[in-house]
């Protein structure tokens, strides 16, 4: 679970990039949002699915350490 960028090539043959966030859930499920780069651009459909994991795991109760950005590059 995280932030991943996935690329696939859809039923007519044409690719495709997206963001993928998970996160688990309180009820043992997982979230999950996925942001097209073709959409909203690289860097506004990572911040996307960033945003939605984090949130997710402040939904959880998380202590702040879990979900706060640690630095300034796109591992954080």
């Amino acid at each position: 679970m995280g932030v991943c960028r996935q690329e696939a090539r859809r039923k007519s043959g044409r690719w495709f990039a997206r963001y993928i966030a998970e996160w688990p859930k309180s009820d043992g499920t997982k979230g999950s949002a996925s942001f097209s780069v073709n959409l909203y651009g690289e860097e506004d459909a990572f911040e996307l699915a960033v945003y939605c994991r984090r949130k997710g795991l402040r939904e959880l109760g998380l202590p702040r350490a879990y979900y706060e950005a640690r630095s300034n590059n796109k591992c954080g």
